[in-house]
């Protein structure tokens, strides 16, 4: 009888299968949690990187590593149920004495290679409906990034949901406001870029495909939106002559856009961790990564291959800036110290040296960001305190006190230096000495 339920049990099991075939999606979650030690982008095993559809079907050194509608066949499930040795003895993929596949992931691996390996679906951002319960107080409006505008003298604030706009003419408490056109963002928008003929705004939900809008501020209309991160944005970037934009996400990647007609270039795989702040040099040549994987990374922007990692720090690292001349690198993160380096012109490993390593603030520290002339840097930190340093030693210049609340966005704004805060609070304090 037992052996009746069983063969009842399995053939149940098999027909839900194939009533549901399962997503690239669900496969593309087994390789990351149990293949990308051995096979992403950096010094793949067998030149086989399983870091993405094409990748996969791109196979490796021994060619194609899955046939569509046939996973018997498919040398990929070979290696996962160890059927794969040329010479008596099985090889199995994980290696060594590492824990292999459980049997439900071997199986829904083969029921999507049986499906027909189908290529991902084009993400979409699905509908979220959450309850209507309408709060007794009006909740605040964190500020997670900042821009100015020289030419307008307008502040940018990205906001959850929306763009906020403050006048930087003046110093103080400033009261942002939200004009109608530019809302409809989904999520935080978590980094903000003026470019010369417009601005980009990039953020998104956890767990959804991030979003880039690039609106025409003057018309207040978004000119276009892009998408090409599984997950939220948090941190972009824009070269110096304003071709090029990159964009770091949770997703742990980096995509390279033409500014010119919003198409992707290339993207950058190798970092372990979220993608929390980029910054290109000034030459435009070389692109900086912080991430929260405890590393920052150095990529050729012409070939996309990552020339140094810098592993000196301890935690996740959150912002990255190179000085104005692209001489140096600053970077900060939850490890509560600002580092230096110099980079040389090629900026390839064992080239680029630890200058400084200056402890900074009692909490993480969240932004970074240099002044216009470059001869300070400003550095906010979950400990609610604001400071500058000069910039040629990381000596500390001034602090601006404690905060009321997280300084979330920092921004300079010619004399000012401007604070956004978690409590949606902007502020402005003279900066130079």
């Amino acid at each position: 009888m037992r052996a009746v339920l069983a063969i009842v049990f399995s053939l149940g099991s098999h027909t839900a299968l194939q009533a549901a075939a399962p997503d690239y999606a669900d496969v593309q979650k087994i390789f990351q949690a149990h293949c990308m030690d051995c096979h992403s982008s950096e010094d793949p095993e067998g030149k086989l990187v399983l870091e993405n559809f094409d990748t996969l079907m791109k196979g490796g050194q021994s060619g194609a590593v899955l046939a569509a509608g046939k996973s018997g066949d498919s040398l990929l499930i070979k290696f996962l149920e160890g059927r794969s040795g040329k010479t008596g003895k099985n090889q199995f993929m994980p290696p060594g004495k590492r824990d292999h596949l459980p049997l439900a992931q071997i199986t829904l691996v083969k029921a999507w290679i049986d499906a027909g390996a189908k290529r991902p679906a084009v993400a979409t951002t699905a509908e979220i409906r959450f309850p209507d319960i309408k709060p007794r107080v009006a909740p605040p409006r964190a500020i997670h990034a900042l821009a100015h505008d020289p030419d307008s003298k307008l502040l940018a604030l990205g906001q959850h949901g929306a763009l906020a706009w403050a006048n930087a003419a003046s110093a103080g408490e400033r009261q942002p406001r939200v004009p109608a056109p530019f809302t409809g963002h989904r999520g935080n928008v978590n980094a903000l870029l003026f470019a010369r003929d417009g601005l980009y705004a990039a953020g998104g939900d956890n767990g959804f495909p991030g979003e880039l809008r690039f609106w025409n501020v003057k018309e207040a209309r978004p000119v276009r939106i892009l998408r090409g991160h599984r997950d939220a944005i948090y941190a972009m970037a824009i070269t110096t002559d304003g071709s090029l934009l990159a964009t770091g996400s949770y997703d742990q990647k980096i995509i390279l856009w033409n500014t010119k007609d919003g198409a992707p270039v290339r993207e950058l795989s190798g970092h372990s961790g979220a993608i929390f702040g980029l910054s290109f040099r000034a030459d435009g040549k070389v692109l900086a990564s912080a991430s929260a994987d405890a590393t920052i990374k150095l990529w050729s922007v012409a070939t996309g291959a990552r020339l140094d990692t810098f592993s000196q720090p301890l935690k996740a690292q959150h912002a990255v800036a190179f000085t104005p001349d692209g001489a140096r690198l600053v970077a900060a993160g939850g490890d509560n110290r600002i580092r230096m380096w110099t980079v040389s012109a090629t900026a390839v490993e064992g080239t680029n040296a630890l200058l400084h390593s200056q402890f900074a603030h009692e909490g993480a520290i969240l932004k970074l960001a240099f002044s216009p002339d470059g001869t300070h840097l400003a550095s906010a930190a979950e400990d609610k305190t604001l400071k500058l340093w000069q910039a040629s030693d990381l000596r500390l210049a001034k602090s601006f006190g404690r905060q009321p609340d997280w300084p979330t966005a920092i921004v300079f704004a010619d004399a000012q230096l401007y604070v956004g805060r978690q409590d949606g609070s902007l502020q402005s304090y003279p900066w130079k000495p």
